[in-house]
């Protein structure tokens, strides 16, 4: 009887600990051992640091991945020059996955900067 009444509050204290929430993480990331992750990329990625794109431009083939990866302190929404939102990178994160299919150079503006950058998909 004891064996029985010990193995359930053992098997009881298993079920407790799982019934946490998982972690909610934002596009680009995944849960990850209970914090988020970035997701893999196979890609490019393009840093925002105070306005200053590194690098400004970058090659890539048609369906590569890339990403932008915001280091500033405020969101970042990266659009094209025909005004549609490519991404936004939250504060500290990075913006989710990013793909190109046709070739050609596809200019891109990020909010609040003056400088823009441009995607060369070859």
């Amino acid at each position: 009887m004891r064996w029985l009444v010990s193995g359930c509050l053992v098997l009881g204290a298993c079920h407790l600990a799982e019934a946490a929430d998982p972690v909610k993480c934002e596009p680009g990331s995944h849960p990850l051992n209970g914090q988020c992750a970035p997701d893999a990329l196979s890609g490019p990625v393009v840093r925002i640091a105070s306005c200053v794109l590194t690098p400004d431009s970058i090659k890539v083939a048609p369906n590569a991945e890339f990403r932008f990866k915001n280091e500033d302190a405020v969101d970042r929404t990266i659009t094209g020059d025909d005004g549609k939102v490519w991404a936004t990178a939250k504060a500290g994160l990075d913006s989710p996955i990013l793909s190109i299919t046709k070739p050609g150079t596809w200019r891109y503006r990020v909010s609040d900067c003056p400088n823009g950058g441009a995607v060369v998909v070859e």
